[in-house]
């Protein structure tokens, strides 16, 4: 997958690990770390510029073969240990500083130096010796993980290339995560008022368009749930479709949701005269969610062409992140058509969902502290709804002061408009967060 600037996972565990270079080769130059510490350092390093790609890499890997996990789960070991590190050190170096702005009567800059040297040895030296040698010994297993990716279709391009193959793309379904869509209340109601309105024509259309994260398959979702059960359409039909589009697959799709046959190895007429038959003279809802295919007008005109029999009134959603999708599918089914351009989402809507994983479990009004910088943060990630949803809930998991800053002063924070294609990384990262962390709100 070409383009991607950082899954949000992947780049805190470079920060850490950036950090306790850093702070490890500075002790080294002030003699407070063994010499044979050096080396390790140089190795870890050298190989920061890998760490992101690395731990992009071994998320999608996880899905594809779980015996990965055990290399992940040694190095988030080593970044969690450096990360405890880094945040004692950081505690006690503004520690030091009140206490220095407070000794008005010591004016020797050579007692000062002492006293800052003291405040950070023994014990929190050698804990400092032993996040290297953690991170030194994850390092290592490197080059082996990407060769085993490379062998499953997982392939490393450069210091800021991942290829990940379609396979690995995760199947929605119509069923919300989240106990509560928050937000885009807007859009929301377009979308329902558009499937409750009236209308004679036989096959009407809805695109919902806009860069991946936005919350387009939310929406979708959103509208299946809405919609279930009332009276408007007698069968509501949902289909991923994803990269790998073809008219046979996506018709086997349809025909198991209405009950029908699975078998995909029916010719494809086959297929198509049972989905006819199965909608004929019904009013339907198809949803179809994220499509790519904006090429092939003839496979979305055969795609399209057995609900020409569906009773009037019948109608289609579906989402892509390409208005030429949107433009070629309106185009084919040639009746009344609205879309909808989804737009990044305002601040204070994505403040709420930020914060309402940032702080699952905990009282906001006890954390004046990271809400201040959870702010600053939240203006840093491009109007996207993943993004909240990712960053806030890794946060979730470091409620001090420290991380929260390191992540929010990291330079690389996610830029929407330089990486449309970090979405489906991000999702990686997203589904194999616990499920608890998942199911918050949008």
């Amino acid at each position: 997958m070409a383009n991607w600037v950082s899954s949000a996972i992947s780049f805190i565990a470079e920060c850490a690990a950036s950090g306790i270079v850093e702070m490890g080769l500075s002790y080294l130059g002030k003699r407070m770390l063994p010499d044979d510490s050096e080396e390790a350092l140089r190795r870890v390093k050298a190989a920061l510029p890998q760490i992101r790609a690395v731990m992009v890499v071994a998320e999608a890997l996880k899905m594809k073969d779980p015996s990965s996990s055990e290399w992940v789960q040694q190095f988030r070991e080593a970044v969690d240990a450096a990360e405890d590190v880094l945040d004692e050190l950081e505690y006690k170096k503004l520690k030091d500083m009140v206490e220095n702005r407070n000794k008005v009567g010591q004016s020797s800059s050579s007692s000062k130096k002492k006293t800052k040297r003291c405040a950070v040895s023994g014990d929190i030296v050698e804990r400092l010796k032993e996040a290297v040698t953690m991170l030194d010994q994850a390092v290592a297993g490197v080059e082996r993980l990407l060769q085993h990716a490379d062998r499953l279709g997982i392939r490393y391009l450069s210091e800021s290339r991942v290829e990940v193959g379609t396979d690995l793309i995760r199947e929605t379904t119509s069923f919300l995560t989240q106990r509560e869509v928050i937000g885009r209340d807007v859009e929301k109601g377009k979308i329902l008022g558009w499937l409750k309105q009236p209308t004679h024509a036989r096959l009407s259309s809805f695109g919902i368009f806009g860069v991946g994260g936005l919350g387009k398959t939310t929406l979708a979702q959103f509208a299946y749930q809405e919609i279930h059960g009332l009276s408007y359409f007698e069968n509501i039909i949902w289909v991923c479709v994803s990269t790998d589009f073809s008219v046979k697959a996506v018709t086997t799709k349809m025909l198991a949701e209405l009950g029908g046959s699975r078998r995909s190895d029916n010719p494809l007429n086959v297929l198509q005269q049972s989905l006819k038959e199965m909608t004929l003279s019904k009013k339907i809802l198809l949803i179809l969610d994220d499509i790519w295919e904006d090429k092939k007008r003839e496979d979305l005109e055969q795609l399209i062409s057995p609900l020409r029999f569906a009773q009037h009134g019948s109608k289609i959603i579906f989402t892509t992140r390409m208005k030429s999708v949107s433009d070629l599918l309106s185009s084919v089914i040639n009746t009344e058509h609205e879309s909808l351009a989804l737009e990044k989402m305002g601040e204070q809507e994505l403040r709420l969902i930020f914060n309402s994983y940032a702080f699952n479990g905990f009282n906001p009004n006890n954390y004046g502290d990271l809400q201040a910088i959870g702010d600053q943060i939240v203006e840093k990630l491009q109007g996207s709804p993943l993004l909240a949803k990712v960053i806030g809930s890794l946060l979730n998991s470091h409620m001090d002061q420290p991380y929260w800053r390191r992540i929010l002063n990291h330079d690389s924070l996610i830029n929407l408009d330089q990486a449309n294609h970090v979405m489906e990384v991000l999702k990686l990262s997203y589904y194999n967060l616990p499920a608890n962390l998942q199911s918050g709100r949008f």
